[in-house]
């Protein structure tokens, strides 16, 4: 085989169905730290070992080079985004646009890929899809399903004031029976505060809080 017979073959082999998928993931994120990246393909696999740097930069290159992803630099931390042609690629009909807050964005995908290495079957639908149900008093991050139920999933990194998250929490009670709250340990004892309160009895055991610090710890579905 000629060495422009083997190029062609090879290019025909990237990206296999594993990078795909990732590629998907991280237009329905829209922007991924380089490090996460790496979690994001092995997120999936039997027994996950953590990619080196070079072996993430190896797939980071190609994808590049084929024009489906780029390198963006905020902070001094190196950012992946999907091009046009990235979404067009794997078919995702999702806007092409840019998160708000780059931490959100961070922790947002932190808690997805810890779900899905959990239950690699999961469907999580991000906020800016028209599939995503949202509630009159506030946007979710996420919708997934439970069997036939449709949960929400919320990621809250910093406070909000008490009067504004018993709304919140409320509007989400009428809205799922079923509420997941992936947060910073400030908002953790903030939520757990607000769900021992009297008034909030009736719907505490619709939210299951699950803190970042302790995200390891957890096991349960």
């Amino acid at each position: 085989m000629s060495v422009k017979q083997y190029s062609t073959a090879r290019e025909k082999k990237y990206p296999n169905e594993r990078v795909k998928n990732a590629l998907l993931f991280v237009c329905e994120q829209e922007i991924v730290s380089f490090p996460q990246f790496g979690e994001v393909l092995t997120r999936k696999d039997n027994n996950p070992k953590e990619l080196t740097r070079r072996a993430i930069d190896l797939h980071v290159a190609r994808l590049v080079e084929l024009e489906l992803l780029e390198r963006k630099h905020f902070n001094y931390k190196t950012y992946l985004q999907p091009t046009r042609k990235g979404y067009e690629y794997v078919e995702c009909s999702l806007p092409r646009t840019m998160p708000t807050s780059l931490e959100h964005t961070e922790y947002a995908t932190t808690a997805r890929i810890w779900a899905e290495r959990r239950r690699p079957e999961s469907i999580w639908i991000p906020d800016r899809s028209p599939d995503c149900v949202h509630t009159s008093e506030y946007r979710v991050d996420y919708n997934t399903f439970v069997g036939e139920e449709r949960v929400s999933i919320n990621v809250e990194v910093t406070p909000k004031s008490k009067e504004r998250l018993r709304r919140i929490i409320r509007s989400l009670a009428n809205t799922f029976m079923t509420n997941w709250y992936f947060t910073t340990p400030a908002v953790s004892r903030l939520l757990v505060r607000l769900m021992n309160e009297p008034e909030m009895w009736d719907i505490s055991d619709q939210f299951i809080i699950r803190d970042f610090t302790y995200l390891h710890l957890y096991h349960d579905d």
